[in-house]
């Protein structure tokens, strides 16, 4: 990503503002140069500001009838988009990038809006449409010889082999991209390489190596005031600590993380900071603050219709609440929970709800009730 980043789950953006100046002749591109603005904003994960400011130019070069500048204002708006977990919408400009750059014969172009189209099905989850579009892009780069733009696309490809838990190939291809970044010296954006290559070493069982990256990401995130990648390695950082067993150094890195992600305005990372700090929580017995994290979680899991999410907080926010002794507040919260998971046909989801409820029902003395929910997990559990 040219300045950004995506990722597994996750991660921040950037940028600057755009002043809008009254009774004044409208400026030109060249004698305000919006576009540097945006990328500015969006370096200082300032997403929303970032996205106005790429609009603003789109309809100029527009006006204009600029071909070339219409086509790269929309590879920076797909770069917005998917930071911002908008991906369906980063489809949609990256192609229309695309049709020009084939229409003018700009290869490079063409490997941009590839790359693009490739990180927007990573988010959208079609992980073998995005390492098939991913590869089109390093070949285009290659053959034009463009080592940075390479670098880029490696990064993007270490990302979907991590989604698809592949540790090894994600690895092999992350340390690919992390040599052309220092070959080519783009600091700006090897903290994004630092943190992929890092999570990918925890995920083969490396942690110390992993954080000792991660750490080397978010010192050089720093130095060159790349607030995006901050954020996202401060979040990642996290959920490594949380996986090791150390909530309380999680917390510290989610907590100044979720700082900047809500400056960006990324709901979905906020939600799922929200979520990995309530869990937290939950691990150090603070189920006060664990409900306060799931709660603000919740309505936005809602807002953006991820029902997956959203029955996974309302589990979340029941176990909570049992372990606060509230158990008939607790059911009520894993029945909404199963009728979502239900809906959805998420079988380990449920699995794992009817268990939940049957300790619920146990405790509250309904032994006809708890029975019924042990067995239906079992049955789900054996596939009978």
């Amino acid at each position: 990503m040219r300045g950004k980043t995506r990722s597994i789950f996750w991660f921040a953006g950037s940028i600057l503002i755009v002043r809008l100046l009254t009774g004044i002749p409208q400026p030109t591109v060249a004698q305000t140069n919006p576009a540097q603005t945006g990328r500015e904003q969006f370096q200082q994960a300032r997403l929303q500001e970032a996205l106005q400011t790429y609009q603003q130019v789109l309809q100029i070069n527009r006006q204009q009838s600029n071909t070339s500048g219409e086509a790269q204002t929309l590879i920076y708006l797909g770069d917005v988009y998917n930071e911002l977990s908008q991906n369906q919408e980063a489809l949609v400009v990256a192609q229309q990038a695309l049709a020009i750059y084939q229409k003018l014969g700009n290869r490079q172009g063409e490997g941009e809006a590839l790359d693009n189209l490739g990180e927007a099905y990573s988010g959208l989850e079609e992980y073998e449409q995005a390492l098939a579009t991913l590869q089109q892009a390093l070949v285009i780069h290659q053959e034009v010889g463009n080592r940075k733009s390479e670098g880029e696309t490696l990064t993007n490809l270490g990302a979907v082999y991590l989604n698809l838990s592949q540790y090894p190939k994600a690895v092999e291809t992350l340390q690919q991209a992390l040599s052309i970044r220092r070959e080519v010296k783009d600091k700006l954006h090897e903290p994004e390489t630092l943190a992929w290559l890092g999570f990918a070493y925890f995920g083969s069982g490396n942690a110390q190596q992993g954080l000792e990256l991660l750490n080397q990401g978010l010192v050089l995130s720093r130095e060159v005031n790349h607030v995006l990648w901050e954020g996202g390695i401060l979040q990642i950082t996290g959920l490594v600590y949380s996986n090791l067993g150390q909530p309380e150094q999680a917390l510290e890195f989610y907590t100044s993380a979720l700082e900047i992600i809500q400056q960006s305005g990324n709901l979905s990372w906020e939600a799922q900071t929200l979520l990995w700090m309530g869990q937290a929580y939950s691990n150090l017995g603070q189920s006060s603050s664990a409900l306060e994290a799931y709660q603000q979680a919740l309505p936005l899991y809602r807002n953006l219709e991820n029902r997956f999410q959203e029955a996974l907080t309302l589990q979340s926010i029941g176990f909570a609440y049992f372990l606060r002794h509230s158990h008939q507040t607790a059911l009520e919260y894993y029945q909404q929970a199963l009728v979502i998971i239900r809906d959805l046909d998420n079988s380990v989801l449920e699995a794992n709800n009817r268990e939940q409820s049957g300790n619920a029902y146990f405790l509250l003395g309904d032994m006809p009730a708890a029975r019924d929910s042990y067995l239906q997990a079992l049955e789900i559990f054996f596939g009978k």
